[in-house]
């Protein structure tokens, strides 16, 4: 399926492997910017790097703790004070 994307901004957690890894590159190849979100900073820097920028997107990452609520809330907040999501 080809859905054009571009210009869309996309916010995935868990998105260092697995499933939301999968939908990061979906999105990615999709033409939506997207930012991952993930415990390891190491891997997220692997993984943004790698992310198809055909369409000219800007990707980047959050480092997120989910199990640590109050950090994520904090995060989250300053994110989404500077950032639109669409996806």
């Amino acid at each position: 399926m080809n859905i054009n994307l571009a210009g869309k901004n996309a916010l995935i957690g868990g998105s260092s492997k697995g499933l939301g890894l999968a939908i990061a590159r979906q999105l990615a190849a999709s033409g939506a910017n997207v930012t991952l979100m993930a415990r390891s900073e190491t891997t997220l820097k692997k993984v943004v790097d790698r992310l198809d920028t055909n369409s000219n997107q800007i990707h980047r990452f959050l480092v997120v703790n989910f199990s640590d609520f109050d950090d994520f809330r904090s995060k989250m907040e300053k994110f989404f004070k500077n950032n639109q999501i669409d996806i």
